[in-house]
């Protein structure tokens, strides 16, 4: 906030100052560094005229309400990552594979660094739990992945719910296909969650078949729109 309220000065000297703290805000918003309720709550103590008002309006309606904002503010930062998004599917689909026939926890991590998509891992804890269930002897070695990968700061807390969440969302067709689907994805909830790498809220906000309770619909579609656009 400091930061924000000093931009009225940065920018005698820096003229782009409202653009580069626009992306500042928006990479630290999609790393989890900053919660989104920020960009509302600093909106109602910066003045209106302000130089910081304008970084942070920058940041919701140029970066953080795009189509795809994650990987665009990702990019616009200097990322690693110059792949398509089927591209990065495609290699967390290759990477999963590999490790369910290998087990080598260390070698699975590195790959997932290595892709240099932070901001996309709920697609690998999505396509984890898929495999979990299309393969349940390979459950508990994709369970020691993502505990290892939670341990270890790989993969961040609210990017692991929104994997469950999108799991959530495929039930319903991964039923077709997997019909106990969805008692599977329950059971892994609670061992998720006492193995540490899954956080309780999860389960406070998902019933026993799925759904979710009203009071918390709000707080869930905000999830989901989030997944929709990263």
């Amino acid at each position: 906030i400091l930061l924000l309220e000093s931009a009225d000065d940065l920018s005698v000297d820096i003229p782009d100052a409202v653009n580069v703290l626009a992306l500042f805000v928006a990479r630290a918003v999609v790393d989890d560094i900053l919660p989104p309720a920020f960009i509302t709550r600093v909106q109602k103590i910066l003045p209106e005229s302000s130089k910081g008002l304008q970084a942070i309006q920058v940041a919701e309606k140029s970066y953080l309400s795009a189509p795809h904002h994650a990987e665009l503010v990702e990019r616009k930062w200097g990322g690693s990552t110059h792949l398509t998004v089927e591209e990065v599917k495609k290699k967390i689909t290759d990477l999963l594979g590999e490790y369910a026939e290998n087990g080598d926890t260390m070698e699975a991590c590195r790959c997932i660094r290595e892709l240099g998509v932070s901001f996309f891992h709920h697609e690998v804890v999505k396509r984890a739990l898929v495999l979990s269930m299309e393969k349940p002897s390979a459950e508990p070695l994709i369970r020691k992945l993502l505990e290892e990968a939670s341990d270890e700061g790989l993969i961040s807390s609210s990017q692991m719910i929104k994997g469950f969440y999108r799991m959530e969302e495929i039930l319903d067709d991964l039923c077709l296909d997997i019909p106990a689907a969805r008692s599977l994805f329950q059971s892994l909830i609670p061992k998720a969650i006492s193995e540490g790498w899954l956080d309780p809220s999860f389960a406070k906000s998902a019933t026993e078949d799925g759904a979710v309770p009203r009071q918390d619909n709000e707080k869930v579609k905000r999830y989901k729109e989030e997944v929709v656009t990263m």
